[in-house]
């Protein structure tokens, strides 16, 4: 295996600097082992392949190309080192070989599951990037493996590399849109997009300070990302401030954990009772917010895909959160499967959020979903996006009776009635020329 260090649970120490925006230290590099399990020679064989192949591909002399990218990390070696928590003791060149080859194959799953295998120019057959060979299924799981909990490789060393010509030649050779699941989201946002809009020695410093001006999500967060899986994170909770106006958290809410509280009812009970359902604008779980309007009530949740694969980035956040120690009203992700959790308990359920564009799924696994959810370990979690307010207003919300929906039907009327014949007046006696 290439280097890898075996983390230990009792290992993760954490730093956070804030209730909301965490930053964490992991004790472990990418875990290859995950590529190919109990498979250990063909998974040193495909990374290595790989390396080597980015190594012909950039051409010149094969020890000062593999100088040019080790120089790369090198340059980030201080801000990479500081996401281990434990003091690594490994040389400087075993350090910057081991996180140089990695980082390359990361790269080239990340670019191919974004772009497909024909911008990264691997013959054909290849069994792993070739258009004929390649696997949409193996690459996609790689794709999962990359936010595994126990080993993250730094993001400051991923957007390092893109800098590097073999890289910036797949960005010009392949055609790049944001995708719609989480996980290759999350790479599109935060490792290839960046290079996009600001692409190595073609632009000025003006020109690179006005991208940062008009480029609406590099200023989404108020923290930047230091490894894949606090990417995610950052991309499912959504940027801070997006909160609804609309929750306010009553003077005994705070101190409630959201576990102590009783449940709200299914999508389909709700709905019964008058509650929409909602999708609210943009990824985020800062979105979810609770309206109450004359006649009705809307509840309104951010538009997901979920798939196989989610719930397995769903745990990983889970646990994510426990890592590193937030306290339980910063456990944003746990809070919302939680809340998923007690709406979805049926396929019934499902289908409504599907029909308002809230979920997309492919309709085989719209059965398995609630399932699937219940499955999930959540730890105790608190007010997280007034989360525990959302609920109490939920629970205390009653359809209005037919006598006050026509008392509010005749009231609108009035009021239209009212402005129109204003409208009216104001017409006649000063004519618009």
């Amino acid at each position: 295996m290439l280097g890898i260090c075996c983390p230990r649970d009792d290992s993760l120490q954490p730093k956070v600097e804030s209730k909301h925006l965490p930053n964490y230290s992991f004790s472990g590099y990418f875990d290859h082992g995950r590529i190919f399990p109990d498979l250990e020679d063909k998974t040193e064989d495909v990374v290595d392949r790989a390396w080597k192949y980015v190594l012909k591909e950039t051409g010149g002399k094969e020890s000062n190309t593999r100088r040019l990218y080790e120089d790369a990390v090198a340059r980030v070696e201080t801000q990479a080192r500081a996401v281990y928590v434990e003091g690594d003791s490994r040389s400087k060149d075993e350090f910057l070989r081991i996180m140089t080859q990695q980082g390359c194959f990361i790269l080239q799953v990340a670019l191919c599951s974004l772009g497909g295998p024909k911008p990264l120019g691997y013959p054909p057959d290849d069994p792993c990037f070739g258009e004929r060979g390649w696997d949409k299924e193996q690459i996609k799981y790689w794709v999962t493996s990359i936010f595994y909990i126990k080993s993250q490789i730094p993001l400051v060393i991923l957007k390092e590399l893109m800098k590097e010509s073999f890289f910036q030649k797949v960005l010009k050779s392949g055609k790049w849109k944001r995708p719609k699941d989480l996980a290759r989201m999350a790479l599109y946002d935060f490792v290839v997009e960046p290079m996009l809009d600001e692409p190595v020695n073609q632009r000025s410093s003006i020109r690179r300070l006005l991208g940062f001006f008009f480029n609406r999500r590099s200023r989404r967060f108020h923290q930047e990302p230091i490894t894949p899986l606090h990417a995610l994170w950052l991309l499912l909770t959504g940027p801070v401030g997006s909160r609804g106006k609309a929750n306010h958290i009553e003077e005994d809410e705070d101190d409630h954990l959201y576990t102590t509280l009783s449940s709200v009812r299914s999508i389909m009970e709700l709905q019964a009772a008058g509650i929409a359902f909602k999708s609210a604008e943009g990824l985020g779980t800062r979105q979810i917010k609770f309206k109450k309007r004359m006649l009705d009530a809307h509840l309104y949740l951010p538009c997901i895909y979920i798939e196989h694969d989610t719930m397995a980035l769903f745990q990983n956040l889970i646990d994510y959160e426990t890592a590193v120690d937030l306290d339980t009203n910063g456990r944003e992700i746990s809070a919302y499967i939680s809340f998923m959790k007690e709406l979805i308990r049926s396929r019934d359920d499902v289908k409504v959020l599907v029909t308002q564009g809230i979920i997309d799924t492919n309709p085989d696994f719209e059965n398995e979903l609630p399932g699937k959810l219940w499955s999930l370990d959540t730890f105790e979690v608190g007010n997280s996006h007034n989360l525990v307010a959302i609920r109490r207003q939920i629970r205390r919300y009653v359809r209005p009776s037919i006598r006050a929906k026509m008392v509010n039907l005749v009231v609108i009327g009035v009021f239209l009635t009212l402005v129109q014949t204003i409208y009216t007046a104001l017409s006649y006696h000063h004519p618009l020329h």
